[in-house]
């Protein structure tokens, strides 16, 4: 079964705080039942997880909500997921648009 995880808030992988300890140990239980991905907001852009493996996508001159998005629209097209689980959602045309996806 493929999860994926959005979770639109910063991590700080070095220095997490409550949130982000709260985010990645889900995320940890989620990848011992699925196969399982997690996006969320890093130092130096939008961070892509899925097992052993991170991308990290730069801003650079996007408003980095938008490029989770994006970058989750593209998961979306690559993968077919069996449940979406979204931490934190806010109501906007991207996230509308991942919805109907």
């Amino acid at each position: 079964m493929n999860l994926l995880y959005m979770a639109p808030v910063y991590i700080d992988e070095e220095k997490p705080d409550g949130v982000a300890k709260k985010v990645l140990n889900q995320y940890t239980v989620f990848e011992k039942k699925y196969a399982a991905w997690l996006v969320y907001y890093g130092k130096n852009g939008v961070i892509v997880r899925h097992g052993s493996i991170k991308s990290v996508i730069n801003y650079g001159s996007f408003h980095r909500r938008f490029l989770l998005y994006s970058e989750v629209k593209k998961l979306v097209d690559l993968t077919e997921f069996d449940a979406i689980y979204i931490r934190y959602p806010k109501s906007d045309p991207n996230f509308i648009s991942v919805i109907k996806k």
